[in-house]
This record gives C-alpha cells, structure tokens and sequence, in this order.
C-alpha cells in the first residue's frame, strides 16, 4: 500500500428510527431520509424510503433501515458514535410537513433516534 493510502472498512448496519404522533390526529409518514454528518468514525451516503404509514395519536411507530457504513479510517470501532440528520416528511389532515433531527447514535448498538 502506498504512501498516503487509507484502507478503509466496510459494514452494513441497520438503523432504528423511532417517529411518535404527538398530535391529537393520525399523521402518515410518507418519506425518510437519513445520512451521517461529517466528525464520526463512519459515514454514510443519504439513504431514503419512501413509505405510506399511518400513525395514530399518541402511537409510536419504528422504522427500520439499512445502510452501508464506511469507516473514516482503518480499524474504526464497530460500536463507536456517529450523527446522524434525518428527514421525515408527513401528512396531516391540516397538510404536508417535514421534521428535521439530527442525533447522535452508537452504530454498534442498532441506532434508536426519535424525529418528534
């Protein structure tokens, strides 16, 4: 390997993303996009899904997702720390509105960040 080279480490991880209804109406969640923000031990590119679930008020729902996670620079920890932003874009009887968040979560113990 020359000079300057970085050998860097892939591995797959699935990320929870937990979305309660804090209304006192059914909202639907059409789209979530999340990627990581620079300053981890791992990075991944915007990754997004777009669904059609109804959350009643007051319910939690969970949402799984998986990315492809490339580590920063050899022999990152599995379970270190990196952020993450997300977008979760819904639907009310009042209209269309998005909630942007943007937590911190430990890639080795399966995610869990809450867009309220």
């Amino acid at each position: 390997m020359g000079e300057g080279s970085i050998l860097r480490e892939t591995t797959r991880i699935d990320l929870l993303v937990d979305v309660l209804n804090r209304s006192s109406e059914p909202i639907t969640l059409r789209r979530l996009t999340i990627q990581s923000v620079t300053g981890g031990a791992w990075r991944f590119d915007s990754s997004s899904r777009a669904l059609h679930e109804v959350i009643p008020p007051g319910q939690l729902l969970t949402i799984g997702m998986g990315v492809d996670a490339v580590s920063d620079e050899f022999g990152s920890d599995p379970s270190s720390r990196v952020s993450v932003r997300g977008t979760a874009v819904f639907e009310s009887d009042l209209g269309p509105f998005r909630r942007v968040f943007i937590e911190p979560i430990g890639l080795g113990q399966g995610g869990g960040t809450t867009p309220r």
